[in-house]
């Protein structure tokens, strides 16, 4: 945690009761938590690939074959290395939620990724999406060792979370390969010192149907053409 006699207006994110925490300011905590899609999975990340017809594969099946294996020992299913990015989006103002409202206002605004963040995360692939996710979400506190970021920027944010099968490397590198997206989720905008309790990120979708807006959520601000 960041000490507030050096840096009083730092912001820390951390992993307290089952969320991500951020914390601005002395004794200022703000939760970070992927709200809830269909069925009660994590949402932006339980996302069938974008088909013209129903029942097309969820994004994480997809890419499977993208990920590298790694050495953890599964008691199910094979030991697979993801990444999870989150990015944190100077806007400059507060615009609406939704996703096209924040297309239009940072398309007039320049809004910008002030800072990222990427956090490698072992887990065990199994036939069964829903259970990996899970396992991912887990993971990733202790990845991060309970810390997002210790110093978020002054000004209104956008949070955003991306998944993918790449190691934090080649993201630095060449940036995120959009073929191996797998899940996506936002906050809305807003002044983190001024927010009390927990910032939900979260996709626009109503079912399960929703890879074309994970994939459009990871591409936003990556001056990347969509993927077809």
């Amino acid at each position: 945690m960041v000490s507030p006699a050096r840096a009083p207006l730092a912001c820390v994110v951390a992993s307290l009761a089952g969320v991500l925490a951020l914390g601005c300011v002395a004794q200022h905590e703000v939760h970070l938590a992927l709200a809830r899609g269909p069925g009660g999975s994590p949402a932006g990340f339980f996302c069938r690939a974008p088909s013209a017809a129903g029942g097309a594969p969820y994004l994480l099946e997809l890419v499977a074959d993208r990920f590298e294996p790694c050495a953890t020992a599964c008691s199910s299913g094979e030991c697979r290395r993801t990444a999870f990015v989150f990015d944190f989006v100077e806007t400059g103002g507060i615009p609406s939620c939704r996703a096209g409202s924040i297309a239009a206002y940072c398309e007039a605004s320049a809004c910008t990724v002030a800072v990222r963040r990427c956090f490698e995360v072992d887990v065990c692939v199994t036939g069964d999406p829903r259970q990996t996710i899970g396992q991912a979400d887990a993971a990733l506190r202790l990845a991060s060792e309970g810390v997002i970021l210790d110093e978020a920027p002054d000004g209104p944010v956008l949070v955003r979370m991306i998944g993918a099968a790449q190691d934090c490397a080649s993201i630095e590198r060449d940036g995120l390969d959009m073929r191996g997206i797998f899940g996506c989720a936002y906050s809305c905008p807003a002044q983190l010192d001024g927010v009390e309790g927990t910032v939900q990120l979260d996709l626009d979708a109503f079912d399960d149907e929703c890879g074309q807006n994970a994939l459009a959520c990871a591409l936003f601000l990556s001056g990347q053409d969509p993927v077809p």
